[in-house]
């Protein structure tokens, strides 16, 4: 038998035993744990050591999250065992911090078992990037005000709105603050009625019906998409999670309860996952909240570094056509200095975990903006467009997704075809208008203009579209260049989160509002 499978089976004999519910409130005591939350996990173990309550991600008691997300799906994905008529099956313990302990180091052994296998030559770079998809987010969190603000002004305005509304039957706004709302009860308590009265928040019973519609299904039903689901990819810890797309299990012959192994994920589904809801709609749809992207890019830079001059994108004419710059513009004294794309593609599984194949979905609108950068600056250069880009102008490529971050060979593959496509459709295209590339993803452009001022910041992107720091996150490459001096700055947006998201404003007011007898 081979080590992968002896911790496979040996993973597979503790989930065997273990009662589903339990399971699951075993997963959520472990997360509240480890999340600052010891009191409201405490009573849902009989034993766990007091150095276990740490949120310390380098402590030796540190489950990550990413972990429990894989144990929750594989939990899912495997079959319990039949007690014998004339036997007993001795359970999993539920209530003990050690078994999940136990049962995550199995986890740890049969993915690194599983890394052998691809951990040789060139795919051990493609390994990082996986590694990366994997860690990322959850390393960020997705409780804070960008994550709802720049999702909310993406999804939740004009016929995105309308779309929603009108296949689901409840709004944006109030699908996201039912979202918040449950992620809030799920920091106290392991289990929510199904039937929970939000009518203080002006939210009625079918409300919370809709909006769990979305969020949440019963047992049999979860199970089932997880086992077709994973099917999907041969690494454990890479195959696709149902819980980025329902992160509540409903719970009782009656369906009286829900549960949330991990509450962080019904904060990704009701942000950055209405783009589920609305992918399917009409290409006018889809050209919508690409737009609104662009727009938000373009607000959160003229906001961070206003003393630069920025401009969207025009139209000029190459002969008979009409032809748009990129989306983007950055103007210096001497010219143009930053060329941008933006790209609101979100990465399908194969992208995020797959072998890197540049077929993937998706990868063709990035390899497609390489090449519209690179035909602009050979426009400029022609003396279709009357705008002259400085000698070191460079292009960026900015994704809604986390598309290229840490991934040097991918970012090559797609310069090749880009360059490629170039050779193909505009034998003009000189080598010489073949700028240099960055590609970064908007949550990291966010983290670096909080710190970075505009000298900085430029000094940063035109740095990470060298070969030096090819592949590294901005926000990495700008601490080469970051002035220790420089106060931060907060989210520009904090104070127009109501514009978006109405209920924020609501809140606001109720909670400032003096109790009776005050």
């Amino acid at each position: 038998m081979s080590i992968r499978n002896f911790y496979r089976n040996k993973l597979r004999g503790f989930l065997e035993t273990a009662d589903d519910e339990g399971f699951v409130q075993l997963l959520w005591a472990t997360d509240a744990l480890q999340a600052g939350n010891e009191i409201a996990a405490a009573p849902y173990f009989d034993h766990y050591p007091k150095a276990a309550a740490t949120s310390d991600i380098s402590d030796k008691y540190f489950i990550f999250k990413w972990e429990l997300e894989s144990l929750a799906n594989e939990a899912l994905t495997t079959a319990k065992r039949v007690i014998p008529r004339n036997g007993r099956v001795r359970l999993l313990n539920v209530r003990y911090f050690e078994t999940i302990a136990q049962i995550t180091n199995v986890l740890r052994k049969l993915e690194n078992a599983e890394d052998a296998h691809c951990l040789k030559g060139p795919s051990i770079l493609r390994e990082m990037v996986r590694i990366g998809n994997r860690q990322f987010d959850w390393q960020r969190g997705y409780f804070n005000k960008p994550q709802f603000y720049r999702n909310a002004f993406i999804y939740g305005q004009g016929p995105c709105a309308d779309y929603f509304k009108d296949r689901h039957g409840i709004t944006i706004n109030q699908f996201t603050l039912i979202g918040l709302s449950l992620y809030l009860l799920f920091t106290k308590h392991s289990s929510v009625p199904y039937n929970a009265d939000f009518s203080a928040l002006h939210l009625g019973s079918q409300d919370m019906k809709h909006a769990l519609a979305l969020l949440a299904k019963p047992l049999p039903e979860l199970r089932a998409l997880a086992i077709e689901e994973r099917r999907t990819g041969s690494f454990t810890a890479y195959k696709p999670s149902v819980f980025r797309r329902f992160p509540c299990i409903i719970f009782g012959g009656d369906g009286s309860r829900v549960r949330a192994p991990l509450p962080q994920l019904i904060l990704e589904r009701v942000t950055a996952g209405i783009f589920y809801d609305v992918v399917g709609g009409s290409g006018a749809l889809r050209n919508d909240y690409s737009h609104r992207f662009e727009k938000y890019c373009l607000s959160y830079l003229q906001t961070m570094l206003s003393e630069l001059e920025w401009s969207e994108q025009t139209t000029y004419r190459v002969r008979s056509n009409d032809v748009r710059t990129p989306d983007i513009l950055l103007a210096e004294k001497r010219g143009l200095g930053l060329v941008i794309e933006c790209k609101a593609t979100r990465m399908g599984y194969g992208a995020k975990f797959g072998e890197g194949n540049l077929d993937e979905r998706g990868f063709e609108d990035i390899i497609k903006a390489v090449f519209q950068i690179w035909r602009f600056f050979s426009h400029c250069r022609r003396g279709f467009v009357n705008m002259k880009p400085n000698d070191d102008a460079i292009g960026v490529v900015l994704t809604l997704d986390n598309w290229l971050q840490v991934a040097s060979p991918l970012q090559e593959e797609v310069i090749t075809a880009a360059t490629q496509i170039a050779s193909s459709k505009d034998t003009e295209i000189l080598e010489q208008d073949r700028r240099p590339i960055a590609f970064f993803s908007i949550t990291d452009l966010e983290e670096t203009l909080i710190q970075a001022n505009s000298k900085t910041f430029l000094q940063a992107v035109r740095a990470a579209s060298s070969s030096k720091f090819k592949g590294w996150m901005l926000a990495n490459v700008h601490d080469n260049f970051a002035d220790p001096n420089y106060a931060k700055k907060p989210y520009p947006f904090r104070d127009d989160m109501g514009k978006v998201l109405p209920w924020w404003d609501e809140i606001q007011v109720a909670c400032a509002k003096p109790s009776p007898g005050e």
